[in-house]
């Protein structure tokens, strides 16, 4: 069934990335970069930013401030933004051109205010009718309840919305309970957040979600109700960076279901953006 509606990427804890590439790149040693990029960034803004380059109708919403939000008027990705007292976290990237390797030195998002969080629950509900999925991405801020994402899930399902929660921890095991058509994680968050089960026990316990593990360049494994099945990922060759990979992969994923395709369908979709996306330096570009 196709599903008429943007497609709403929420994120509650933007960056400002900056791309450090450098030629070599040698610990406790002096490094200089060749070459310095910078960016908007975060798992929902990236995803925002490949489904910009597909084509798909979508909105990116959350907090950020000033300078975050000319990032992204200068790459034309359309925003709601709930303007945030603290300044926009600001994460590194360190690509080295001799190992082919990809660093990430993340800091955590300010927590923001009680009265940035009523803003922004009461846009929530202005814009979701009109929405066709709902993707919530990442780890909320240091201090979000626990219980946030199943209660935006549940409000989105009021209005005939599916959705997408790529987490861990007991904000995806709160999700869950909300019945998301697809929660997604890595295989490393995945061992962290569900220590005593494996994917097909976990799916039938939750028998009306699909559960997918990204494994990076090992095959992706989805359950639905029991059923496992493993979606093969291609090795790219001359790799630039496999930062926001995973967030390509969610907006493949999220075109192909707003497009009425199944979700197998839809995954391998999601990971051919995911394998577009090591071929360039800005994360969630294809």
């Amino acid at each position: 069934m196709k599903h008429s509606g943007k497609i709403l990427c929420l994120g509650l804890s933007p960056a400002i990335q900056r791309i450090l590439e450098f030629d070599q790149f040698k610990e406790n040693q002096v490094n200089r970069a060749v070459q310095v990029t910078e960016c908007a960034s975060g798992k929902a803004t990236n995803t925002a930013r490949t489904l910009h380059c597909l084509g798909s109708p979508y909105i990116l919403f959350g907090f950020g401030s000033g300078h975050f939000s000319r990032l992204l008027k200068e790459e034309d990705i359309a925003h709601h933004l709930i303007d945030a007292e603290a300044d926009t976290r600001v994460c590194q990237s360190i690509l080295s051109r001799e190992t082919g390797t990809s660093t990430e030195l993340v800091e955590e998002m300010p927590q923001p205010g009680e009265a940035e969080w009523a803003l922004l629950k009461e846009a929530f509900l202005k814009i979701i009718p009109g929405c066709a999925g709902l993707l919530l991405c990442g780890s909320p801020p240091p201090g979000t309840p626990s219980s946030i994402y199943r209660e935006l899930i549940e409000l989105a399902h009021k209005h005939n919305c599916w959705s997408l929660v790529d987490s861990q921890k007991d904000f995806l095991k709160e999700a869950l309970a909300a019945k998301p058509l697809i929660a997604k994680c890595n295989q490393d968050e995945f061992a962290t957040t569900f220590p005593s089960y494996n994917i097909k026990h976990l799916s039938i316990d939750h028998p009306d979600t699909n559960l997918l593990i990204s494994q990076g360049a090992e095959p992706c494994k989805l359950a639905k109700a029991g059923e496992v099945s493993s979606l093969a990922v291609k090795s790219e060759t001359d790799i630039i960076s496999t930062i926001g990979c995973g967030d390509a992969m969610n907006a493949g994923i999220a075109k192909a279901v707003s497009e009425g395709k199944d979700i197998l369908e839809a995954v391998d979709s999601g990971i051919r953006c995911g394998e577009l996306n090591t071929q360039t330096r800005i994360p969630g570009l294809i």
